[in-house]
């Protein structure tokens, strides 16, 4: 009889969940972004303002661009899921400079051994060939066309970029692991015309210009029954509700 009623009040609390909640977003701010470019160089040593985003080819050399952002308790709060993300710079006003009529921005996943060294910002770095290459050898996590309508008429305004299923997955276990950094490596495709200068630019920290990139995320509607946060109500989550039932725990 106890079972009964405590599966009954379990299934009750799903349904109304369902009816009364709403998917939902939370923004995180970048707590890192910048450059690296083919000599192997950050911002620090390359001479670009702290957070300067830069990607694409500038004269005769090429740059590739990082953000990395804090995944904490509070981006997946009451044991909601992330079902969909963005990616969302500012950029400035010459932020496209394509001479080219396309360009497409790539994103992917960046090797966790290079994340202190990308986040040590103020500590400049050379050579570093490695984490260049990392930028366009890891698993894609979004890709964009850009073409100079995407250059924006007045400052602040963002890039939105959509990110795949494969990093909302990513995001999701780093924060079943209990949280920590994920980062993103930027880098743009265009045509390998000799000479020619392409630019995509995002602002640096600098307000008046922009500022830190967002990492948008797309929560599921909550559900008081989901206990362990899988998204499903069933018995994994009747085991903990008897536990904490018999041990009088309201948590």
């Amino acid at each position: 009889m106890r079972i009964r009623s405590v599966l009954s009040f379990i299934a009750t609390i799903g349904i109304t969940a369902a009816a009364a909640g709403g998917a939902t977003s939370v923004t995180v701010n970048a707590t890192t972004q910048g450059i690296v470019d083919e000599f192997g160089r950050n911002n620090a040593a390359f001479g670009s303002a702290l957070g300067n985003m830069l990607c694409g080819r500038l004269n005769t050399f090429f740059i590739r661009n990082f953000a990395v952002f804090t995944l904490g308790p509070e981006a997946r709060p009451n044991g909601r899921r992330i079902v969909a993300a963005t990616f969302a710079p500012f950029i400035s006003v010459n932020a496209v400079q394509l001479v080219e009529p396309t360009g497409t921005y790539v994103l992917r996943d960046v090797q966790p051994a290079f994340v202190p060294l990308l986040v040590a910002e103020t500590t400049p770095f050379s050579g570093r060939l490695d984490i260049y290459n990392d930028f366009v050898n890891g698993v894609i996590y979004a890709e964009r066309t850009v073409t100079p309508a995407d250059a924006p008429a007045a400052v602040p305004a963002t890039l939105n970029v959509p990110l795949t299923p494969a990093f909302v997955n990513a995001a999701n276990a780093l924060l079943d692991s209990g949280g920590g950094p994920i980062a993103l490596g930027g880098s743009m495709v265009i045509p390998p015309t000799p000479g020619v200068h392409a630019l995509f630019a995002f602002s640096s920290y600098n307000p008046p210009l922009g500022g830190r990139a967002r990492l948008i995320l797309t929560l599921t509607a909550p559900c008081p029954a989901d206990l362990n946060a899988d998204t499903i109500v069933d018995d994994a989550d009747f085991v903990l509700f008897a536990s904490a039932y018999d041990a009088l725990l309201c948590p």
